[in-house]
């Protein structure tokens, strides 16, 4: 009987320290509930937050009922038995696609590429594929978070006139250019590349602004970036730089490979050249350095051979700060939009001024990344400099990303639309 009760007890006990993965809903939840609902979890749970998701990692039992006590939590429970849970358990990929987080084996998804996220639990590590494009696990981190769960915004004073820079954003004119854009195949090594550039210096000579090409090796190759200088105050040697990469690639292979590249990087391309439009019309207090770059797609060496010449002349105090666009044209849902700024924690002020415009000229969410990759703005960071990534929260749940088939068709013109505003509102509030 003793054996039985003892055995009895055993199983009790077993069934109450069980850990378990709960994955809440925290879509656009708000400040003080969400943190009410993080006050509420066990003492020996942890989460990690990735915009509109929470993952949480902690005993089943005392967790379901903390979560359930929270009046209109929407959760669901992911996997249990994980009481030999470790850092080493849990993996978390940046910037991958979602279709090469779902060719990872021997695993369980638990945050299924939100932006630019993928959380990973597997017992068995060596199953798992190295990458480099890895961040670090720690307890109750937060890799992406939407700023309606943010402390709110304190009052702000905006310019005058940047309500008319705003205004001047078209939706119809992103839509033409992005379809003239992606109608050249523009792989860095490719012919049409250099069609494409023809005609953006084409339309970059009607405007006030100085063309040049910044060249760069790559690959036993000389090709270069495309740069137009807005320079209302020439002796001034500070300047800002917004730019976007011009070239695409896919999974067709030969001569030429067949890029139309829309999203990826017509898009922003476009968008630029509507940028440099409506800036250069209108009175600047700074210098602005607009730049098409090439070689991105191979390796961010287009803004890696921008950032060194800034070092290298001694023009990197004088570069106050770099806007990059990457993929903004592309929502899951068209009539729910949703933007990723990302940079590194230092220059949250920065991030907080584009939340602002966001809040004041855009119909559009916005998520916020402290965890900078994969993009132009990357050199810049590396090297001291101030540097955004802009781009669209659902850019790696694009299905046509770098494939043949990335044609402007797919794309959402609200997306760029509230994007272009955002950012012009950004810089007019800035600089104008």
């Amino acid at each position: 009987m003793k054996i039985i009760l003892i055995l009895a007890l055993i199983c009790i006990i077993n069934a109450t320290t069980e850990n378990a993965f709960y994955k809440i809903n925290i879509n656009k939840m708000g400040f003080n509930k969400l943190s009410k609902l993080k006050n509420t979890l066990p003492k020996d749970t942890w989460y990690i937050e990735v915009a509109h998701t929470l993952l949480v990692h902690g005993p089943q039992e005392p967790l379901y009922e903390s979560l359930y006590s929270v009046n209109q939590v929407d959760f669901s429970l992911i996997t249990s038995n994980t009481n030999t849970v470790s850092p080493n358990n849990i993996k978390i990929l940046t910037h991958q696609h979602k279709k090469d987080v779902a060719k990872i084996k021997n695993s369980i998804i638990l945050i299924d590429t939100i932006a630019g996220y993928s959380v990973i639990y597997t017992q068995d590590t060596k199953s798992f594929p190295p990458s480099d494009k890895t961040t670090k696990f720690t307890k109750n981190m937060i890799l992406a978070k939407q700023t309606e769960n943010m402390e709110p915004l304190k009052k702000f004073s905006f310019g005058k006139n940047v309500q008319e820079m705003v205004n001047k954003v078209n939706a119809a004119e992103w839509r033409r250019e992005i379809e003239k854009i992606a109608s050249w195949n523009r792989f860095s090594f490719g012919s049409q590349i250099l069609d494409a550039k023809k005609y953006l210096t084409e339309e970059l000579k009607k405007l006030p602004v100085t063309i040049s090409e910044e060249e760069f090796r790559l690959s036993g190759r000389t090709i270069s970036n495309l740069v137009a200088d807005f320079t209302p105050y020439p002796n001034d040697k500070d300047y800002y730089i917004i730019g976007a990469h011009l070239d695409s690639i896919s999974n067709t292979w030969g001569n030429e490979r067949v890029a139309p590249g829309a999203e990826d990087n017509g898009s922003s391309s476009a968008g630029l050249l509507l940028m440099a439009r409506i800036l250069t019309a209108f009175k600047s207090k700074k210098n602005i350095r607009f730049i098409w770059f090439l070689g991105e797609e191979q390796g961010l060496h287009g803004s890696t051979a921008n950032a060194i010449n800034l070092v290298n002349r001694g023009e990197k105090d004088n570069m106050k700060f770099m806007l990059n666009m990457d993929m903004i044209g592309f929502s899951v849902d068209p009539n729910n939009v949703r933007v990723l700024l990302e940079t590194n924690r230092e220059y949250d002020a920065t991030i907080q001024k584009f939340r602002r415009s966001a809040e004041r000229y855009c119909d559009m969410g916005v998520t916020i990344s402290y965890r900078p990759s994969g993009s132009d703005h990357v050199p810049y960071l590396r090297r001291g400099m101030e540097a955004i990534l802009i781009i669209d929260a659902d850019w790696n749940r694009y299905p046509h990303y770098h494939r043949v088939t990335d044609l402007p068709r797919y794309l959402v013109d609200k997306m760029a639309f509230e994007i272009l505003k955002m950012n012009v509102g950004y810089i007019g509030n800035e600089i104008y």
